[in-house]
């Protein structure tokens, strides 16, 4: 009698302990984890009441029929409960794989289970000694019969019809489970002293547990932040549920390392707890950002999403919600975040990394279209001076951060119609559209001069910021003018500068100005 008390007690501390070791991770939040986690405090309160129950039931003359009965009840209910949401289990992972709406088997299943619990409740119950040890039989164990079978019926045909979809992996792991439930069930009804249901119960759980509830399947190592896999898992069951997908995502461009700590930063701004959001490393460089469904709805998605609080310089960022219709599949979202990310990048390369000003390449074929445009305009070539001694003084960070800051002021003066270039190294390039005015050309040099003023990036007292500039002015009546004549001819204008007085601006031919 003790050894069977002992089977479910030892089970339920087997249980116990996994269950917290599981709850204490970070777990994919998914509808089928939830029900799975519902699962395990079921399991706990059937092992509960397994083991109480095989104290009263072979302790009649000492326990009130009341108590015994009431434990029973229990462990009976719980057991079927548990048996229903195993099913709900399945049935949201055949869902989320793509099998389709499962809506109608999880309702017939919820409705089996509260029917079984019903009759439980009223269906009376008998016992029977034996020398072995004695149990509980009659028409409260039989409709507990009729749960298990329907349980192993339908997961033998949901097996069988969803085979391939499922995967390998998931197809071991369910078709371990059904063969515990088969032979715990048969063990049951011919040694029915021995309750096996509890090693069963136990087995089962521990197995989904470290396999397709592992949250370590989901974490991605480099960043911390759930992974690719994560995410296709949580739109495959967005997709169950609906083919329109709004999803957010974080686009980056730069060094790894600043791109894994600016995701970081990211999740701790967009899916801090309760915010209803989940954020996964779809690739290196694209961040999803998910409504985390809960049991009543889900968290609506923003029309916007903001931008990183805590940017690295280096690091270029795009925020953008994405609602994608008539979805399929996951391979669809890839696609469609795949031209996302592109576009994104191929703009970025258009961009100088160090400081986001328009590379070379692009420049000139701006320029060349506003010369084909007949558009009058002002090609400023400029020259960071002094930067080489900036670097043997202070190092090449320092000048990375004061070629930076020299690109801000730029950046500021200028309008949104003017285009900003580096063209390399200490070398700059600004196209003033619309003007060929030199007294509005002067007074954006002034503005220049009073933003590199402002610039605190060296040692109080040292080495000032300063710039040359060649200015070139085009009018759309001049003939065959290429950017390329422009270009040599503002840079004889910057060289007289450098060669004469640095820190001052000329036109081509022309004085020298202050």
């Amino acid at each position: 009698m003790y050894m069977q008390i002992r089977l479910p007690l030892a089970c339920l501390v087997i249980m116990l302990y996994c269950l917290l070791l599981f709850l204490r991770k970070r777990r994919l939040p998914t509808k089928a984890s939830r029900v799975f986690s519902c699962m395990g405090y079921v399991s706990i309160v059937n092992l509960c009441a397994a083991s109480v129950t095989e104290y009263t039931v072979n302790n009649r003359a000492l326990v009130p029929d009341t108590l015994n009965y009431g434990w029973h009840l229990v462990f009976l209910a719980t057991l079927a409960l548990w048996c229903a949401l195993l099913l709900i289990y399945v049935l949201m992972l055949v869902e989320r794989m793509g099998g389709g709406s499962q809506r109608n088997l999880i309702i017939l299943s919820c409705a089996i289970c509260v029917l079984i619990i019903a009759a439980q409740l009223v269906l009376p119950i008998e016992y029977v000694d034996t020398p072995q040890g004695s149990y509980s039989l009659g028409p409260k164990a039989y409709v507990l019969y009729i749960m298990v079978a329907y349980t192993i019926t339908l997961l033998v045909v949901l097996l069988a019809r969803y085979r391939a979809m499922l995967g390998r992996i998931n197809n071991l792991v369910l078709f371990a489970s059904l063969f515990v439930l088969v032979v715990v069930a048969l063990v049951q009804m011919i040694w029915p002293y021995i309750l096996i249901t509890s090693p069963g119960l136990t087995m089962v759980m521990i197995g989904l547990m470290v396999t397709m509830e592992d949250a370590r399947l989901y974490i991605s190592p480099k960043t911390g932040l759930y992974n690719f896999l994560a995410c296709s898992t949580m739109l495959q069951e967005r997709i169950a549920e609906s083919d329109e997908v709004k999803l957010g995502c974080y686009l980056f461009f730069g060094n790894e390392s600043e791109v894994a700590r600016a995701m970081k930063a990211v999740n701790e701004q967009v899916a801090y707890a309760g915010s209803g959001f989940m954020c996964g490393t779809f690739t290196d460089n694209v961040l999803l950002v998910l409504p985390v469904p809960r049991w009543r709805g889900t968290t609506s998605m923003p029309e916007s999403l903001p931008m990183p609080s805590k940017l690295d310089e280096d690091v270029r960022c795009e925020a953008q919600v994405l609602t994608l219709e008539d979805v399929r599949d996951v391979q669809q979202v890839r696609y469609a975040l795949r031209d996302v990310y592109n576009h994104f990048w191929s703009d970025c390369l258009y961009l100088d990394e160090l400081t986001h000003l328009m590379r070379r390449q692009a420049f000139t074929m701006q320029v060349n279209a506003m010369i084909e445009r007949e558009e009058p305009f002002a090609l400023l070539m400029i020259d960071l001076d002094n930067l080489k001694g900036i670097n043997d003084t202070y190092g090449h960070a320092m000048g990375d951060k004061v070629l930076r800051s020299v690109a801000r002021v730029f950046s500021k003066v200028i309008r949104s119609s003017d285009i900003a270039c580096r063209m390399g190294g200490d070398e700059f390039a600004i196209a003033i559209s619309g003007t060929t005015d030199k007294d509005t050309l002067h007074a954006i040099l002034e503005r220049i001069d009073q933003g590199l003023e402002r610039i605190d990036d060296l040692p109080a007292g040292d080495m000032a910021v300063s710039v040359s500039v060649g200015i070139r002015v085009h009018d759309p009546s001049e003939d065959d003018v290429s950017f390329a004549d422009l270009y040599a001819q503002a840079d004889e204008a910057l060289y007289k500068v450098k060669r004469l007085d640095k820190g001052h601006f000329a036109f081509y031919e022309d004085e020298i100005g202050h």
